[in-house]
């Protein structure tokens, strides 16, 4: 699963190395500006607001504060100070509610809007498993031709 949408936030449902899903997200400008992150869903909500710097991101998931499991349908959004707006869907289910065994690894978006990587450079500002990830498009490794 490689989804992703481009603004100043780059970003993507992925798959982390303990299985579950997470959003990633990266500022892809050289600016310091102010989000509002909203996440929605049938049986919970959240939101938080977060100044992003130059290159640097978010991810959120079941090992994040907000302890957000992802499930087909939940939506999170980067609101900027000027009221605009992205919106991602999740379009499948964190293991933790579906126990069929499906897998989350994906291809490579290719022709996906935003996606013009020039090529692979991990996330360094992050926790290990986030080395995996690429800090210009938030795809992983793999999803790299």
């Amino acid at each position: 699963m490689c989804l992703i949408a481009s603004a100043q936030m780059v970003g993507g449902f992925q798959q982390g190395n303990d299985g579950h899903i997470y959003f990633v997200a990266n500022n892809q400008t050289g600016a310091t500006f102010n989000i509002q992150i909203v996440a929605a869903s049938t049986d919970r909500n959240n939101s938080e607001t977060k100044t992003m710097t130059p290159n640097g991101g978010f991810y959120l998931g079941p090992t994040t504060p907000w302890r957000w499991y992802w499930k087909r349908g939940d939506k999170i959004s980067v609101v900027y100070a000027n009221g605009q707006s992205q919106t991602w869907v999740c379009p499948q289910s964190d293991s933790a509610y579906n126990r069929s065994n499906v897998t989350f690894r994906g291809k490579h978006c290719t022709g996906t809007v935003g996606c013009s990587c020039s090529g692979f450079s991990p996330i360094t500002n992050g926790d290990v498993w986030q080395q995996a990830y690429c800090k210009h498009c938030g795809h992983k490794k793999s999803c790299h031709k």
